[in-house]
């Protein structure tokens, strides 16, 4: 986005925390809208796993399916597609951290997932309403850093923006995720900090 500084200067974003990890995407799809049978999810619904580019239908040892069973991802897909039973497709996708995944630099044991993203019927859930329904079946989202954010003038000091620690762990953090739902509009800007000490 070359000149999105001065296209977009009046616009308001939301900034989280870029965490360095594996993307993983959880789906629960309601395989015919016209029924609603809460007591048998196992016909009505379809439940799936994947990792950035793979579909895992079968279970297995993998850290996708890991984090599925950690949390019970199946059963907190079912609670939001109850809380809104006009939802066809809830979509949960996050940055899993920890295990042997770049290096485990979090120094987490075993895995830990955090929720960078809730889609509704294809309509994405801002951060903070976002981080309120997933708090309740204990779903970490990423660290929210702004959600009233102008940006700055240049994309040089944006970058100079992306500095900082990690809210996770004393390491630079690996970046920022800038996002405006309204206009649809999401960019990652990577910290050059991060980039030198782990000459990445």
């Amino acid at each position: 986005f070359p000149d999105i500084c001065e296209r977009e200067k009046n616009t308001i974003f939301q900034i989280t925390e870029k965490l360095d990890g594996q993307s993983a995407t959880f789906f629960l799809l309601k395989k015919s809208k016209y029924k609603f049978l809460w007591w048998n999810f196992g016909s009505d619904y379809q439940f799936g796993v994947c990792s950035r580019n793979l579909y895992l239908p079968k279970e297995n040892d993998s850290s996708y399916w890991a984090i599925a069973r950690q949390y019970n991802i199946k059963k907190v897909l079912e609670n939001l597609m109850l809380c809104s039973p006009d939802n066809n497709l809830i979509v949960l996708q996050g940055e899993i951290i920890g295990g042997n995944i770049q290096g485990n630099k979090y120094k987490i044991n075993g895995y830990d997932f955090y929720a960078f993203n809730l889609l509704r019927n294809g309509v994405s859930t801002e951060n903070v309403e976002m981080q309120t329904l997933l708090k309740f079946d204990n779903i970490k989202t990423v660290p929210i850093l702004d959600v009233a954010f102008f940006l700055k003038p240049t994309i040089p000091e944006m970058v100079e923006y992306s500095k900082g620690k990690s809210l996770l762990a004393d390491i630079p953090r690996e970046g920022v995720v800038i996002r405006n739902y309204d206009k649809n509009i999401s960019f990652k800007i990577v910290n050059p900090d991060f980039l030198l000490k782990y000459e990445e």
